[in-house]
């Protein structure tokens, strides 16, 4: 088996140029954050290349898995809330489109195989111990249950300042939406490799608890992990020409 990581899109279509590249690969997960971009990219752009990963992934079920990002979160228009970057202009376009994924289950929290877990930004033992009421995720019927609560209670994936009271996410009461690395590593569940996208990285990094930190496609990295049934050899993958471009 092996699984490309992509880390936040942001309107970005790199992805195409991954896909591309890393055609034989078993599994694409798309960590988020489709919406919303801190680039020179048309609000009508990022929609285009939403609906062109939806379709990768209905022409390619078994090979992709969407998870949630905040930056998509807010678009669901029962969630009420708006969060930084938000694009009013936008958001009846964005939700129109990204309602009927949603419903149709193509969007997760988290995906799961072996003893490595993606998700946006990262699962907290605090966190678990709210929504799921254990300090731990088990088994697939954890998972199950964690990517249920999106439908049937997905307030528990809001923003929540905490003890801390952290606007950036920096809190351990955090879900997997918002928790940034440094309360992630100081209260994070065990037995898993947590893969992780949310909080940019100049490149990708191995962090603290046996974390892996993607977000950085800017740098034109991506996460590969081969042979993870075996060996799980984990390399950074790299898009970029002979001038060093992207």
């Amino acid at each position: 088996m092996k699984i490309v990581g992509i880390g936040d899109i942001h309107g970005m279509d790199i992805w195409k140029k991954i896909v591309k590249k890393e055609s034989k690969a078993d599994k694409f997960i798309f960590l988020g954050d489709y919406f919303d971009t801190y680039l020179d990219i048309w609000p009508i752009d990022q929609l285009k290349n939403f609906e062109e990963i939806v379709k990768f992934k209905t022409e390619n079920n078994n090979k992709a898995e969407l998870l949630f990002g905040n930056h998509d979160f807010h678009y669901l228009p029962w969630i009420n809330e708006h969060y930084s970057g938000f694009q009013s202009e936008m958001a009846f376009s964005f939700s129109e489109k990204l309602v009927p994924v949603f419903n149709e289950g193509l969007l997760k929290i988290c995906f799961k195989y072996d003893d490595y877990l993606f998700s946006h930004a990262g699962f907290t033992k605090t966190w678990c111990n709210y929504a799921i009421r254990k300090d731990s995720i088990d088994d697939s019927n954890d998972i199950e249950a964690i990517n249920k609560l999106l439908i049937e209670q997905p307030a528990v994936f809001k923003f929540r300042y905490g003890v801390r009271g952290d606007w950036y996410g920096d809190d351990i009461t955090q879900g997997p939406l918002w928790v940034r690395p440094r309360s992630l590593g100081g209260n994070s569940i065990d037995g898993y490799h947590q893969v992780i996208g949310h909080t940019i990285q100049e490149h990708i990094r191995l962090g603290f608890s046996k974390h892996v930190f993607i977000d950085a496609l800017l740098a034109g990295e991506y996460l590969v992990i081969e042979d993870i049934d075996n060996t799980s050899v984990i390399k950074i993958g790299i898009l970029k020409d002979k001038e060093g471009n992207v």
